[in-house]
Parts: C-alpha cells; sequence; structure tokens
C-alpha cells in the first residue's frame, strides 16, 4: 500500500510525542501519544488467529465492527490483511520481527491478534411446576398445576488477545476467561461471551488510544469540546482536565466537530482553551457519604422531640439528579420515650456558588418505634410521618459539608400500646402514655463526601 507524505508525517510526529510519554507502560504511553485532537486516525489491522476456526472467526468479526463503531480507528480490510500474509500458517506463533513486517506492510500502526484458546460448551434442562388457583364465587376453587421443561445454554470461552504496537515494537497480552448463558443455543451463549471479550478490549483500546480535545467554550457548567463524532466522540463520554485531572466534563450532546457537555467536577480548574483528555473508566467523587444529622421538633410548650441520626447519602453531589438520603436514629420524646427511627428523603438542590453553596429542599417519610417497661412487660408503639423542609447546604475543607433545614412533619397521636411485636394492644395496670408527635422542626448535619 501506497504511503503518502502526509501520513509518513503524521506517523513521524506521533513516534516523536510518544518518546515524551512516561506514564502507564510502553505501549500505552504510545498510545496516549497517537490522539491528537485533529491529527489523521491510526491505521489499525485484525489479525486473526487459527483460520478458519469458527470462534476466533466471530471474535474477529465482533471486533472488526465495535472498533469501526469507536469512530477512531481507520482498520485494514480483511483481504488486505490475508493478501499480506503470503500463505503464512495462520495460527503459529508470529516473532515481533515478523509482525513488524506485517505492519509495515499494511501502513499500520496497531496489530490486534485474536485467538480462542478454548471453549466449553453445557446444557442443563430441569422440570418447572407452576400451579394457577381460580376461585369461583362463593366458595369452590379449581386449582390447576402444569409441568414444563425449561432449557439453559451455557458456555465458558478463554482467549488472549495480543496488542503489537508497530511504532514501539511493543506489545501487550491481555487474557479473558469469560461465562456467558443463552436461552436459545450454544452458539449464542458463546456469542454473548465473545462479545463481553470485544467490548473489554474496545474499552482497553479506548485506554490506550484516549481522544484529546481543546476547551472551545465555557459557560458555567455548560462547556464546548473542539471535536464531535467524525474524531469519535459519543454522548457520556468523559474527558478530564490535562492539567488539572479535578476537571471532569461528561458529553451530552455530539455534533460532526463540536460536542456539549457539563462540567461535574472541578469548576475552577477548567477553563476556555484547556486541553482535555477522555477517560474511559471515571471515578465521581463526592456522590456517596455519610454524616451525623440532628433535629429538634417544636412544641407550643417548648421542645416535643429531638432526634439524633446517622445519614446515607447516595448523591450528595447533586450532579446528576437530587441527592437521595436514608436516616437511621434515636428518637427521643419530651416525656424520655426513646424510639428507634428509620426514614429516607429527597433532596433536590440549587447551586447557588458552583462546589461552595447551594439551596435544597427535602420531601420524604419516618417512621418511629417506641419501647417502654410498664408493669414488668416490655410495650411498643409506632408512629409514621411524611416530612418537607427548605434549607441550604455549605461545602467545607476535606470533603465535608455543613447543612440547616426548616420544615415540617405531619403529627401522629401516640396512644396504642401493645406487648413487644404482638400487635395486640396491652392489658396491663396502670395508665399508658399518650403523647403526639410532629410539627415544626429545625434539623442540622455535618456530612462527609467520598
Amino acid at each position: 500500500m501506497s504511503k503518502r507524505p502526509g501520513t509518513a508525517i503524521r506517523r513521524l510526529l506521533g513516534g516523536t510525542l510518544a518518546m515524551l510519554c512516561t506514564l502507564g507502560g510502553p505501549l500505552a504511553a504510545c498510545g496516549r501519544a497517537a490522539m491528537p485532537s485533529r491529527a489523521g486516525k491510526p491505521v489499525l489491522a485484525i489479525v486473526a488467529g487459527r483460520w478458519p476456526d469458527q470462534s476466533d472467526w466471530r471474535l474477529s468479526e465482533m471486533l472488526s465492527n465495535r472498533i469501526a463503531d469507536l469512530g477512531r480507528f481507520r482498520i485494514v480490510p480483511e483481504g488486505q490483511v490475508r493478501a499480506a500474509l503470503h500463505g503464512q500458517t495462520e495460527g503459529a506463533d508470529t516473532s515481533p520481527g515478523l509482525l513488524g513486517k506485517l505492519a509495515r506492510s499494511l501502513g499500520a500502526s496497531l496489530l490486534i491478534l485474536p485467538a480462542v484458546q478454548g471453549a466449553q460448551d453445557w446444557r442443563q434442562q430441569r422440570e418447572v411446576a407452576t400451579e394457577t388457583r381460580r376461585r369461583y364465587w362463593p366458595h369452590h376453587e379449581l386449582i390447576v398445576r402444569t409441568t414444563h421443561e425449561s432449557v439453559s445454554f451455557g458456555a465458558n470461552v478463554r482467549a488472549a488477545i495480543r496488542l503489537y504496537d508497530a511504532r514501539s515494537g511493543h506489545e501487550e497480552t491481555l487474557p479473558f476467561w469469560v461465562d456467558a448463558i443463552s436461552m436459545e443455543s450454544n452458539w449464542q451463549a458463546e456469542s454473548n461471551a465473545l462479545g463481553v471479550v470485544a467490548r473489554s478490549l474496545v474499552l482497553r483500546l479506548r485506554e490506550l488510544f484516549p481522544l484529546r480535545a481543546a476547551v472551545a467554550a465555557k459557560n458555567g457548567r455548560d462547556i464546548t469540546l473542539d471535536i464531535g463524532w467524525q474524531q469519535g466522540v459519543k454522548a457520556s463520554y468523559y474527558f478530564r482536565g490535562v492539567l488539572d485531572p479535578a476537571a471532569l466534563v461528561r458529553v451530552d450532546r455530539v455534533f460532526p466537530d463540536s460536542c456539549r457537555g457539563r462540567l461535574v467536577q472541578g469548576y475552577y480548574h477548567l477553563g476556555a482553551g484547556q486541553r482535555v483528555v477522555e477517560d474511559p473508566r471515571p471515578v465521581l467523587r463526592g456522590d456517596l457519604g455519610i454524616g451525623f444529622a440532628s433535629r429538634a421538633t417544636i412544641a407550643p410548650g417548648g421542645l416535643q422531640s429531638v432526634l439524633d441520626a446517622v445519614e446515607f447519602h447516595l448523591n450528595q453531589s447533586g450532579a446528576d439528579g437530587p441527592d437521595l438520603v436514608f436516616d437511621l436514629g434515636y428518637l427521643t420524646d419530651s416525656a424520655g420515650i426513646g424510639a428507634l427511627s428509620l426514614g429516607g428523603h429527597l433532596d433536590p438542590q440549587i447551586e447557588i456558588i458552583p462546589e461552595i453553596f447551594w439551596l435544597d429542599a427535602a420531601i420524604g417519610a419516618e417512621a418511629d418505634l417506641y419501647a417502654m417497661d410498664q408493669a414488668g412487660a416490655t410495650l411498643d408503639a409506632d408512629s409514621y410521618h411524611a416530612l418537607g423542609s427548605l434549607g441550604a447546604r455549605l461545602a467545607l475543607p476535606l470533603g465535608f459539608k455543613l447543612s440547616a433545614n426548616a420544615g415540617w412533619m405531619t403529627p401522629f397521636e401516640v396512644s396504642t400500646w401493645s406487648p413487644a411485636l404482638s400487635g395486640v394492644p396491652a392489658q396491663v395496670p396502670g395508665k399508658l402514655p399518650s403523647f403526639r408527635i410532629g410539627g415544626p422542626f429545625v434539623q442540622g448535619s455535618l456530612s462527609w463526601s467520598f
């Protein structure tokens, strides 16, 4: 295949940049240097392991389709690869020298050599019984029992994929051992397993050859990058800042030569003109959190009850929707009667000062289980409430957040006591306490995000 001067220059520049990379190992370093935002796409060739083995053929076909879908490589056609082999024994061990000659003849910077090393199929058959009851008025019932066979198929596939970088001569072998099932056939189960291998390789290629871009514009948390679907960008891709990895951008809309997204982390760490690099395995920090909350319910005569609880946050950053919080604590009323409290609430947030100050609301529910000793017996009662509040959150150093809320809890009259966990009204001497829980409340909490 003829080599154009532009391609040679780009290849020379890619090789020069590769020598400057030191992170991620030799193969990873060369891959990272190979993807400038507007440069030509790297050329990639897939060399099958043991033609015409069906498993290898299916894996090679899946790899070709998924890599083509990435949109960031030029794939050498299969016929051209086979012609370049010149009748060599396919499947034999290929030395780096022969791989280098093959890569040069194809003009490829990366060779992928997939091989299925073993595949085992199994079939499981079992009987499943079902029972249907039909009731006829007033006291007749018809029971229909049926039995059918359930058949499932499975496959265990062991594969290895070699990645050979023609510019540096380095190679990497990725081993896979995958189990998969199907309700259709062993063929489909094998295909499912091979699909897992193909998806894993594509993710590895994204790590070795990440997309690079520049921030064309920034408006609040809205970010515009200077590459689009023609360069291989897809919605839901993430990019991190090159100079400051604390900045993380999620792509939402993709155009031919640009894309738009949201700066989900690191608001003050990324600006217009700065460079970003694709992050195939993003870790969103600050979503999960744990904290301590204290709530005081106020009655006309003074303090009605106090709740001390541990909070568990599932989306404390609020980057992709409201925060979901679960509370587990101990509630004490003004008479000293205690209760185990379990609740949860949804907290929509409005960011006022990015990553520093938020206004929030909360709507949720709570259940309280009271217990006390009376005449030698343990009695319990329960109450159920809906809650709503408004408040604010302030970010502190080291991932801490301080929150303050004020709201209303629906009142509930606690008057029915039962022997513990029986649900039967208690028959014990003496007057049992009766009190009302609910009304306005104030709450403060300190949480830590991780």
